[in-house]
């Protein structure tokens, strides 16, 4: 009977051990997740503020070095930056949102910010196939750029050799949706 003790003894101890190691192996599940996450968060901040996240990395982040020979000779400096990201969210005064143009990404326009059509072609290769008020919603998001149907409207249908639309639907069923060529 003995020898019975001593075998439940060592096979409730494994049962612990096993029981430890799984939630061992849980937080680090869940730490992995938290990261990975964090990563595709970072991720998707370098796709719309490149600019902004550029200069930050720049500063000396630990752990985080930004290669700067492969970054483009002509990159801002930190304050043109800072102010530029804050002008992509829409805290410019408005006078300032008149002559500049915010760009995270991109060509550039003389004054260095990036051009109307730039920044619509960068939303259509990214969401093609999007209504004129779906695409002004993109582009505020994005850019903080608010423009009215108008303004947008004249900017695609001047530029035919880069946007084109789908066939206007005369019944009004089917709205016109615009992609890049």
């Amino acid at each position: 009977m003995n020898s019975v003790e001593t075998y439940q003894k060592r096979l409730r101890e494994e049962v612990s051990l096993v029981e430890q190691e799984i939630e061992s192996h849980n937080q680090q599940i869940e730490s992995l997740n938290t990261r990975l996450e964090g990563l595709k968060r970072a991720l998707e901040l370098c796709d719309s503020e490149q600019i902004a996240v550029a200069e930050l990395l720049r500063t000396g982040v630990a752990g985080l070095q930004f290669d700067t020979a492969t970054s483009r000779s002509s990159a801002p400096s930190t304050e043109k930056a800072l102010h530029k990201s804050s002008m992509a969210r829409g805290n410019a005064p408005r006078n300032a949102q008149r002559g500049t143009k915010s760009s995270p990404t991109g060509a550039r326009s003389s004054n260095g910010g990036m051009r109307r059509v730039d920044m619509i072609a960068a939303v259509l290769k990214r969401h093609p196939r999007l209504t004129v008020r779906e695409l002004i919603v993109a582009l505020e998001r994005q850019f903080g750029w608010k423009c009215g149907e108008s303004n947008l409207t004249a900017h695609l249908y001047t530029n035919p050799d880069r946007f084109v639309h789908t066939k206007a639907d005369r019944a009004g069923k089917q709205l016109v949706t615009w992609s890049v060529r």
